[in-house]
């Protein structure tokens, strides 16, 4: 799937290089308006590109989406992916990553908001093998692993009170779950190529679109660390944001008493969450039981979907759901 959507990736830019060059080799960019700005916007993109465009390898893949922690990616929306391909993933992530989410830290499905879902390649012959310390901007973040035909890689998790960690290698189908705000990274690849799959999760208690309450509950937002967190630094993002594009429109927020109030409690937060909560790896389902555990969640899902097709036919309302792609 991946492959598939690097390739109509690399041949979409391709045409675009042929087509700005045979414009400017006949000189209808003499003559066009247009062409000539296309042109121009082209050789601008390549130059500020170079050697990380969709072009290099490994070709049809991204270098440079993230700007502060860049990864080779292809994100599920913004690059080739088919409707199907997201159909497929989504039907997976309702079935499986949503029930996990709502056990684990009591956040209610429609509550989940993705950001940003993709997929990453580490690459030990030629391409990026690792990714430095970072923590991600959102609520929760996953990751699964998509192969295996590679040695090294994983993901570490450090505490940055105590300075211990603790290396997650799970096997291919697995998935890592952990709050955004934990220190993290990608170990660097030895040899072959490892592929994952990498979702960032805003966590809402109220629909940013259509306003409605989300369902996400007291305990899993304003008491929950890492949700104070992540929306105090957001307030503090937004505030220097419309200080910048609207000096007139100040509130009560945009004062510099409060931002450093913000500040403090985002720090404070960080350190508590640190000592408080043991940075370790729990194995949720053992490896016996995680074939009838799928079934299980596949077949839930299953009852779930026709239930709603039974609601809907007799008037009554759907069940939110996560909205994995419609925000990215």
């Amino acid at each position: 799937m991946a492959h598939r959507a690097a390739e109509r990736n690399l041949k979409e830019v391709e045409g675009d290089r042929d087509r700005a060059e045979f414009l400017h080799t006949t000189g209808i960019s003499r003559i066009d308006d247009d062409a000539e700005e296309f042109v121009e916007k082209q050789q601008q993109e390549e130059g500020a590109k170079k050697g990380r465009s969709l072009l290099d390898e490994p070709k049809g893949w991204t270098k440079d989406r993230h700007d502060s922690y860049p990864t080779t990616d292809l994100n599920l929306v913004t690059d080739s992916f088919t409707k199907g391909d997201r159909a497929y993933i989504a039907n997976i992530l309702d079935a499986r990553l949503s029930p996990l989410l709502q056990r684990v830290y009591g956040i209610a499905p429609g509550a989940v908001r993705a950001n940003d879902i993709f997929i990453v390649r580490y690459d030990y012959e030629n391409g990026q093998k690792s990714l430095r310390g970072h923590t991600d901007s959102s609520h929760v973040s996953f990751n699964v692993l998509l192969n295996e035909d590679f040695t090294g890689g994983g993901t570490r998790y450090h505490n940055r009170v105590a300075n211990t960690y603790t290396d997650g290698k799970p096997p291919k189908g697995d998935v890592l779950v952990n709050n955004a705000m934990v220190y993290h990274e990608g170990l660097p690849v030895t040899s072959g190529t490892r592929y994952i799959m990498v979702g960032f999760m805003g966590v809402d208690r109220v629909d940013p679109i259509t306003l409605e309450p989300t369902g996400l509950n007291l305990f899993s937002s304003w008491l929950s660390l890492p949700w104070t967190q992540v929306n105090l630094k957001e307030a503090i993002y937004v505030s220097y944001q419309r200080e910048e594009s609207s000096p007139g429109s100040k509130r009560w927020t945009d004062t510099k008493f409060v931002r450093n109030l913000f500040h403090d409690i985002v720090r404070a937060a960080q350190i508590m969450g640190d000592l408080w909560s043991p940075h370790t790896l729990t194995k949720l389902v053992n490896d016996a039981n995680a074939t009838e555990y799928i079934k299980a969640l596949d077949a839930a899902e299953d009852a779930r979907r026709k239930k709603e097709e039974k609601d809907a036919a007799d008037g009554g309302k759907a069940e939110r759901r996560a909205s994995w792609f419609k925000n990215q």
